[in-house]
Parts: structure tokens; sequence; C-alpha cells
């Protein structure tokens, strides 16, 4: 009950202080309800009767702050899962809204006894936008791939893949872990490996892909443009409900900038925008416009550095006076006008395993005081710190804020706000920060803590670089399917919270906007929590 007051309290403070989100709903993934709210009519918006018909082919430009800096399907985990992927590429499975793996590329799936060994079958008329035809042969090279690239730590995780029939391969996981097979399911993108192996940039700005959607036009830190493909290869009544393809034409704009994303709406620059930088939503009329406000799985991290060469990955003080120095409630109200709540924790609610214990714990909150004790016994004497996050409005005036905060404190912090190519490429090297902004999404602890957490799957170590065996043995008998139970989960948010690796800092509301003229008659959202436009249904 913990998460849906939490939930409640979240679109109260929407509603509070815009008056229109009486369509927002729960995200929480843990909650079986979510199966009867991944859609809903515009109607629940208040915009029932300014729905429009629409005529003819549906073409929509959104706008966003997030976008894939190149299109190869081999790329880490950063906004992997952005609204345009799936149209970039079919995966072997979907998850939707509510939390369902639903089939894409693959027909079924099922464990042996084992608990590590998956049998996959895929469907036998599966073609590329070239007319390639898809076996069990591309599927095999495109995991065996992942695995020597090592971009998704998923894809450690897999002991071996072997085709066993013409559409059907076996894949063996190095151990039982709760939710990873249903990771290998979705990171698996469906190529043609004779297509990507002619392409002499590997598909970074063209693709040729199973998806319903081909690139028509590509500028990275720009634009991308996708066409509905009039050959798509699955039949219309094996498309899952949730993964609907409705719009004909979709232009996405990269637009990281708040003001630029106020003018773009205004100007019909663009038609809607995802995940708008809350600030700006007092600025549009509700006749005009239609705000989906929703909680969100991702929170907002401070990730400290494990790495040998930085010296707070061994300062446990520093890290806490760090974290006490930092005012949660300030930064919601200052970087997102109050369209967020604290967290418990480094993990986010609404991830299947969160415990609504945690909500009652203290998350080292606000304490100046404490921040200056805790400084006094640590290592620091004065060497100027760094934090790297990637370029955008909320980053930058969440950097500026947290610099003022450690500046008050005596800590000396230097921003280092970069183009997100360069995050992408930085973010999971510890040796590049002290602090690092970031946004964790996942759908259960279990990969969550593989993401983080794995020494196995980085080259230096997790994903900061550290290597602490005594925290990776406590996650392998906690991750498997046996072991994923409440004792666990609470012995690793102990540690975790102990040693202060992430400092959870808050959890932002997803607030979408889009135009009442486009014509949405029901919404449609992905399991992050934010609206698929390509889903969303138009007209009457």
């Amino acid at each position: 009950m913990g998460t849906m007051k939490k939930a409640i309290a979240l679109l109260l403070a929407c509603m509070l202080m815009i008056g229109i989100f009486a369509g927002c709903s729960s995200q929480d993934a843990g909650n079986s309800e979510k199966n009867d709210q991944q859609t809903q009519p515009a109607a629940a918006s208040g915009k029932e009767d300014e729905a429009v018909a629409v005529a003819g082919p549906v073409e929509l430009t959104v706008g966003s702050a997030m976008a894939w800096e190149t299109l190869t399907p081999f790329r880490n985990n950063r906004v992997w899962n952005i609204i345009y992927s799936r149209m970039l590429y079919d995966s072997l499975a979907w998850r939707i809204a509510g939390g369902e793996v639903v089939p894409v590329a693959a027909k079924s799936w099922e464990v042996e006894q084992d608990g590590v060994t998956w049998n996959v079958e895929i469907y036998d008329y599966i073609t590329d936008s070239a007319g390639n035809h898809i076996t069990a042969d591309d599927i095999v090279w495109f995991i065996e791939e992942s695995m020597k690239r090592a971009q998704k730590p998923i894809f450690n995780q897999v002991e071996s893949v072997e085709k066993t029939g013409e559409y059907t391969f076996k894949v063996v996981m190095k151990q039982d872990m709760y939710g990873a097979f249903d990771s290998v399911l979705l990171g698996t993108f469906v190529v043609s490996k004779a297509s990507f192996e002619s392409d002499p940039d590997g598909f970074v700005s063209n693709v040729i892909s199973s998806a319903p959607y081909k690139v028509t036009d590509f500028v990275s830190g720009s634009q991308i443009v996708l066409e509905k493909r009039d050959d798509y290869w699955q039949k219309e009544e094996l498309i899952p409900d949730g993964l609907a393809c409705n719009v004909d034409k979709f232009t996405m704009k990269y637009i990281a900038e708040a003001s630029q994303q106020q003018i773009a709406l205004e100007t019909g620059e663009v038609d809607g925008f995802l995940a708008i930088t809350q600030s700006l939503l007092p600025a549009f009329d509700e006749n005009e416009y239609t705000i989906v406000g929703r909680p969100s799985i991702s929170g907002t991290i401070l990730r400290f550095s494990g790495h040998k060469s930085r010296a707070i990955s061994t300062d446990v003080n520093l890290r806490k006076a760090i974290a006490y120095a930092i005012d949660e409630n300030a930064l919601i109200q200052g970087v997102y006008a109050g369209q967020a709540d604290p967290m418990y924790g480094p993990e986010s609610a609404g991830t299947v395993g969160f415990q609504d214990a945690w909500m009652e714990e203290e998350n080292y909150n606000y304490n100046p005081e404490l921040a200056k004790e805790y400084l006094a016994k640590s290592n620091y004497s004065g060497e100027t710190l760094e934090l790297l996050a990637s370029s955008s409005t909320v980053n930058d005036r969440m950097g500026a804020m947290i610099q003022s905060y450690l500046g008050e404190i005596g800590v000396t912090l230097k921003l280092n706000i970069v183009d997100r190519a360069l995050y992408t490429a930085s973010g999971f090297d510890g040796s590049a920060f002290d602090m690092v902004i970031f946004n964790p999404g996942n759908a259960d602890l279990a990969n969550r803590w593989q993401s983080a957490w794995d020494i196995t799957s980085y080259p230096d170590g997790d994903a900061s670089g550290r290597n602490d065996t005594e925290l990776y043995a406590m996650l392998c008998e906690a991750w498997s399917n046996a072991g994923f139970g409440d004792e666990n989960i609470n012995k690793i948010h102990d540690y975790l919270m102990e040693n202060l690796y992430d400092y959870g800092m808050l959890q932002p509301n997803q607030c979408d906007i889009y135009r009442n003229t486009v014509g949405v008659s029901k919404e449609v959202y992905l399991f992050g929590g934010c609206l698929d436009f390509i889903a969303c249904e138009y007209g009457k």
C-alpha cells in the first residue's frame, strides 16, 4: 500500500500544480492492476470532446531530450528503450506497461529443469526491410556478437548460445538469475548478419532490420525520421496489445534546452514532447494541450566512482558528507517544479522487489551539520571533485545546485556537463568521474543489481569501476529465482545504504504533452511510464 500511496501523492501534486492530470495513473511495476492501466481513453484527461477525427495517414513530430547518438544495434544500456527503439529494431520480446513480457520475433520460449537452459523458437517468416529472411543463425550471431562486444551487461550472463534448428536455438545462462533471461529477450535485436556486415559503418546512421518502420533520415544529435513499412512481416492479429503501429510517419527531434522545448511546442515545430522539462508545465493552456503526468520507475541517483584512481572510492565518510549536504526537497522544487518524490535508497520505487518498509527509513536526508561532521572524519583535503552529467536543462540546474550545496560545507566541485555521446562513452568508466548523475529504470532489483554492481560485466569491475567481492557474493545468492526474497533483498539494501555507492536523490514524475489537435482517442504507455505515441489511437 505504501507504493500506491506514493503514486497517489505524486498524482495529487500534478493536479494541484496544473489542474489537468485527471488522466494520470500509477506505474508501479509490482502492481497487478497495471495490466488494466496500459491504455486509457483520452477522455480521462478531460479531452473527449476535443479529440478530432483523423483522416488519412497519421504523421507526428515529437520532441525529446533523450536520443540515440548512433543507430547501431550493439550499444550499451543508455536510453536503449527510448520510444523509437522498437521502431528501429524488433527484439525477441518486449515489456509492455504492466510489466508483462510479450513475444515479438520469438514465437515461444521455455526453460528446462536446470533453470538456466532456455529453448526459443522464432517465427519462420521474418523478413527485414531489404527482404532478407531471418533464421536462427542471425539470432545466434547477434547474441554471440553482443557477448564479445560487452556493451550490455546482461549478455555477460550468457554462457553459450547454439542453433538447434532452422528457427530454434538454445541459450544457456551462467546462473539462475531472476528476470535475466527476460532481459536477454528484450536486448536481442533481430538483424540479418549479412545485412549488418555489408554496411561498412555498422548501421551507425542507416538501419536494415525486421522492425515495422524504416529510417528515412537521421542526423545524430538532431532528429530521426521513420516511416511505416507496408511489408512488415508480422500478421496483424499476432501483434501484441501495446505494440500497435498507428503512426505512418514519425519524426523525433532532440531538444535538450528547456526554452527551446517550449518554443518548439508553441510554434508547432513539434506536436508533442516526451518527458518535457517539468518547470515548463504551467506555461501550457489545458484548452490547447493535454499533459499526462505519471510516476516513473526511473530514479535520479548520484553514483560515486569505485575506481582505484579516485580517492572517493574508498572514503565512505566523504560520500556520506556529500549525501547529507544535498537538499533533495529543494532539488525537487528547483529542478522539477515539484514533479518528483524523494527516493528511499538507491532503488527506485515501483521496481519488482522494492520494499515498502524502506519508505519509513532515513535516506541521508538533508543535514548540513551532519555533513560537516562526516567531512571532518573523511580524508578530504580540499581537492577538486568532478561531477559528470549529460547536457540538459535539468542536469545543468541540478549540477549547479549540487555544486552550491557542496560548497557550503567546504567541498570544491567541478561540473563536467558533456554531450550525450561523450556521456555514453564515459558514464560506466569510474576513472572518468568522482560522481555521475545517473537515471536507472530497471524492471526488477535483480536486473538493477546486475547492471550496476556485477564485477564481471565491465573492464574494471562494476559500472563504477569497483570490485566489491563481498557484495558480489551477496548478489549471486539473492538474484536467483529461489534467493530473490525479502530477507536477501533487505540484506543487500542495508549493505548499499551503509556503504553508499549510489545515493538515491529523487524520482521524477514522467510528464508528457501533446496538442489536442493531434486527435488522440486512446493513450498507450511504455513500461517506463512515458506515452507511446506510436501505439496510441487517433480519431474516434
